[in-house]
């Protein structure tokens, strides 16, 4: 195996010139050959696989304007409102939901509630946040909350429930006389549920759990703790039970994680040889406490679990404050929350609902896409497009700004199953980075930056794992990124296999989807590049890009060995998830000459940071291309083969990086890599609409982003952004954030200093959007008619750098 040979024929920092022997590229083969007799599909050697198909014509781009001509200022800003143009957006339903599945999302960037009326006038919510991780790292909802009228209004034809996208709220009018707000403070840990009629009633709220007492969970997903890929569970997952600890006229629970006796973070250090540097982190589950505060003026308590409104009243408001805190102890959660509720109940709640009300008008504000025809035959679909948008916009606006990132699995919207809401397919612990990107890379262009720090700050916070993963599987310094990382930074327990690693001749996952797919750290790098590019924030520069970047530069200055033609192998290798065995495969080859440069340009890092880039960039070998039934074309690596997933890692050198596209050299090596792509698949994550936009195929992109937003891909759920779960869970977070890119792109795209306006949108349709532009940039444009009748560039200057 490679690994025997850590110490020999590396690339060193001085980038010595050094020369693969034949007798290591015959161990490297001899590995291969080993791993293959292992594997469903039985081979002995690489099989070099030629993509037979068909090859049709590359669309062409229509200019929109000549490039000179978008300098000019002297176009009319049309008067936009965008209190009523996001409203024109609002999801509004006529009559009540038969469970969960018809439930509408508001949140206030860390808290996410799924809001439903039931037929017989009951008020429901799930209450998510981002941190709530159990034992397990089980991301569980705090609780079920019913709220209960008497007299019970009467649900007829004058039945709305309306989500008001302009105030980050939810208005139900059960009938003209009685009506419920329902919205989270965009500024603190607080839901509010605001009730009035035009005749007084009294309410009753009802904290309703499951997690009642300690019990045995079988439906282990593929990223639970004890989940084992290859047979039984090597241990039983116990769900433990809240603590109900109600006082006076109030609802109290939280759930505090104890440390199990067999404490599935332990197994998973201690299998990966880990557990020797446990004592250099915090446990991140044990002593991590979670839970809510329900409080009402006038409410008395019922039970433990039941509030009721003291007298009867024309307008009745409860609070609910909800709180994690780690590490730390039942008691002490509590103390935290009533100074909390006791801020907080002394502040006017008007007060609150001004500036919850303002935040979400700078929000809106900062950036809007209203997409529209004159087509009537199009005109629903376009509606419906242009709504995807803004509510996929909405949702990751109510569930990105908490200690945590988005998961692509649900975020904080999950539903699960009507005796487990906590239930989520592929399981809480894994944070999947092929899913996760796809939610982030939308927010450059919507300047949507406060939802991508806890993206960052994760890869930050792991990064010290990363570095001792790295010593001690390989021997030298850098650090490597798995595909499917822990929110503590180590790989998840089931992929990694429950052999320890001290016993393995391969220290890497057992999973071969995974044992070589390292895609994550270059591209996180490009991330945060790209996150440079467009705030010069120095703060995130100097403390998590450039660490960032230190380690996966080194990594791979020293891990690879060079060819006899002094260039480094890739090898052993993945391309993907997709091509399990591969040589030079094309994201690590495409990734590095593109992200090397954009770190070496930056000023404001070291020489010996520079120097490791450009010296890097020179043992890289070429991007794969080959001749396939007589034209050029893209392909997935130099060799590869065990092809056991669906995506096209050729086409990564146009997305994410971005080698190759429209008005770029050599676009048609591009376009027959597309068109001869083996799969073609436009859902969750995958990103054919993305890769179709940037190669500049307008008629297939208008269809594909068409397709994305259709409503038979949210079938499963009413609100019109819970997509369906497709390779994911509902709601599939990432096929919202593939089509977000994707529209931002069709309109707007950046690279180096040129800003392109319009470089892939349908003549045929309107549009006024503000986005966002590398250099602290913002462009506004209103597109009608097939004209541009007005393009602002902020700051004026950038005007110089606009093109088609």
């Amino acid at each position: 195996m490679l690994i025997e040979y850590v110490d020999q024929n590396r690339i060193h920092e001085n980038a010595g010139s050094l020369k693969l022997s034949f007798s290591v590229l015959t161990k490297i083969f001899g590995f291969f050959d080993s791993l293959m007799e292992k594997s469903v599909i039985k081979v002995t050697q690489i099989i070099l696989i030629l993509l037979l198909f068909s090859t049709v014509g590359i669309a062409q781009n229509q200019d929109f304007f000549k490039p000179d001509s978008v300098k000019k200022t002297h176009f009319k800003k049309p008067a936009y409102d965008f209190y009523r143009e996001i409203n024109k957006y609002n999801v509004i339903w006529n009559e009540p939901s038969k469970d969960a599945s018809g439930s509408m999302p508001v949140g206030n960037g860390d808290i996410g509630l799924n809001v439903w009326v039931e037929p017989n006038g009951d008020l429901l919510f799930l209450i998510g946040k981002t941190d709530a991780f159990d034992e397990n790292s089980i991301l569980q909802k705090l609780g079920r909350i019913r709220v209960h009228f008497e007299p019970q209004p009467s649900i007829n034809e004058n039945f709305r429930q309306t989500l008001n996208l302009s105030m980050g709220e939810i208005i139900i009018n059960f009938s003209k006389d009685f009506s419920a707000c329902i919205w989270v403070d965009a500024n603190n840990p607080v839901i509010n549920i605001e009730t009035k009629g035009k005749k007084a009633f009294k309410q009753t709220v009802t904290l309703e759990t499951w997690r009642d007492s300690i019990h045995e969970f079988k439906e282990t997903q593929v990223s639970d703790m004890f989940k084992n890929l290859e047979g039984p569970d090597p241990y039983k997952t116990y769900i433990y039970p809240d603590t109900i600890a109600s006082g006076s006229n109030e609802i109290r629970w939280f759930h505090s994680n104890g440390k199990p006796e067999v404490d599935g973070y332990g197994e998973n250090l201690r299998i990966q040889g880990l557990a020797p540097f446990a004592n250099q982190f915090i446990h991140p589950l044990f002593r991590r406490v979670s839970g809510a505060l329900i409080t009402g003026k006038g409410f008395i308590t019922v039970s433990q679990k039941q509030i009721v409104s003291g007298k009867e009243a024309n307008k009745q408001h409860i609070q609910i404050v909800c709180l994690t805190t780690h590490p730390n102890s039942g008691k002490q959660w509590s103390d935290s929350i009533n100074n909390i509720s006791k801020q907080y109940s002394s502040t006017k709640s008007a007060e609150c609902k001004i500036l919850h009300n303002q935040w979400w008008q700078k929000f809106w504000n900062r950036s809007w896409v209203d997409i529209s025809t004159s087509d009537k035959k199009e005109e629903a679909d376009v509606y419906q497009l242009s709504q995807a948008y803004t509510l996929s916009r909405f949702m990751n606006a109510c569930g990105g700004r908490g200690a945590l990132p988005i998961k692509y699995n649900g975020s904080v919207f999950t539903y699960g199953k009507p005796d487990n809401p906590d239930f989520r397919q592929w399981g809480g612990v894994g944070y999947w980075f092929q899913n996760q990107r796809h939610t982030y890379y939308p927010m450059y262009a919507q300047g949507d930056f406060d939802l991508m720090q806890p993206f960052f700050k994760q890869f930050h916070d792991i990064l010290p794992w990363q570095k001792i993963r790295t010593k001690l599987f390989f021997g030298h310094e850098g650090a490597f990124f798995p595909e499917t990382i822990t929110f503590w930074g180590t790989e998840v327990s089931g992929h990694y296999g429950w052999e320890p690693m001290e016993k393995r001749k391969n220290p890497l996952a057992s999973s071969t989807y995974l044992t070589y797919y390292w895609q994550n750290g270059i591209e996180t790098l490009l991330m945060m590049c790209e996150y440079w590019e467009f705030t010069r924030d120095t703060d995130f520069l100097m403390s998590i890009l450039i660490p960032h970047a230190e380690e996966i530069t080194r990594f791979y200055t020293i891990h690879y060995f060079l060819d006899n033609s002094g260039k480094i192998l890739f090898a052993p290798a993945s391309s993907l998830e997709t091509y399990h065995i591969a040589i030079n495969p094309l994201p690590e080859i495409a990734g590095l000459k593109y992200v090397l440069p954009l770190v070496a340009n930056i000023p404001l890092i070291s020489d010996s940071l520079r120097n490791r880039c450009n010296e890097l960039l020179k043992y890289l070998p070429e991007i794969p291309v080959q001749e396939i039934n007589g034209k050029k074309q893209l392909v997935p690596a130099q060799l590869w083969t065990m092809r056991m997933n669906v995506e096209n890692p050729e086409l990564y050198a146009v997305f994410p990086y971005r080698h190759y596209g429209d008005k770029k050299k050599d676009l048609d090596i591009a376009v027959n890599a597309y068109n001869n792509r083996v799969f073609k698949n436009d859902y969750c994550w995958n990103q054919d609409v993305i890769d179709a936009i940037l190669l500049g195929l307008k008629v297939e992109a208008k269809t594909l982003i068409l397709n994305r937003a259709s409503a038979k891909n949210h079938s499963d759920s009413r609100f019109p952004a819970f997509w369906n779960a497709f390779n994911d869970y509902i709601p599939d977070i990432d096929h919202g954030g593939v089509m977000q890119n994707a529209i931002t792109l069709m309109l707007l795209q950046c690279q180096a200093s040129k800003i392109r306006v319009l470089p892939c949108f349908p003549n045929e349709w309107n549009v006024n959007f503000k986005l966002h532009a590398y250099n602290k940039t913002t462009v506004e444009c209103e597109y009608k008619n097939g004209e541009i009748n007005f393009l602002e560039i902020l700051p004026q200057e950038r005007s110089r750098d606009v093109t088609n």
